[in-house]
């Protein structure tokens, strides 16, 4: 089973928290490996942390700034672990790619989106345990829970830029009209 994050390697998006988390998660589901997925000054960090908890042959740090959509593809879970967040183009992405997404519920973003439990879990940023059991969650349901990607890709479609034009434009009309 593999977990994917993207975004920035910065103190912002939390990786360090993830790592954190992931390497509580391999004591327990030894299978797991990890994907994250960016590019930023953080990386020797990163790095450093990755080896550091022993987690080399588990964690895979990859750049792919321009286009996520081979790390996505190629991944059961996306977790985001960011400390604060806006609207997460990243969580947006990987439920088009009907990914569950498990997200720290940050102030704003994460909460806003995910707004059903088909789409993902939030938890607090601050908990690690909270978030290690979620994970530990998909990787004992996966099955179960792949059943609601046409659910997230149908969600996540009505944030897309052709269905954003379309309701501004009618909304358009209708006050040019009256």
């Amino acid at each position: 089973m593999t977990f994917v994050n993207v975004g920035r390697f910065s103190f912002q998006k939390g990786q360090d928290i993830l790592l954190a988390a992931f390497s509580e998660l391999r004591k327990k589901r030894s299978n797991v490996m990890l994907k994250i997925v960016g590019y930023g000054d953080g990386e020797a960090a990163l790095r450093a942390e990755i080896d550091r908890r022993g987690l080399k042959d588990a964690v895979s740090l990859e750049h792919h700034p321009e286009n996520p959509q081979p790390a996505l593809s190629a991944s059961d879970v996306y977790v985001s672990t960011s400390r604060w967040e806006g609207w997460s183009l990243a969580i947006c992405e990987a439920l088009r790619f009907g990914l569950p997404v498990v997200a720290t519920d940050c102030e704003f973003g994460p909460s806003d989106i995910l707004v059903d439990s088909r789409l993902g879990m939030l938890v607090p940023v601050d908990r690690r345990e909270e978030l290690v059991n979620a994970m530990i969650y998909y990787c004992d349901n996966l099955r179960t829970e792949q059943v609601h990607a046409n659910f997230r890709r149908e969600f996540i479609d009505c944030y897309s830029p052709e269905r954003v034009l379309e309701l501004h434009a009618r909304a358009l009309r209708s006050a040019a009209a009256a």
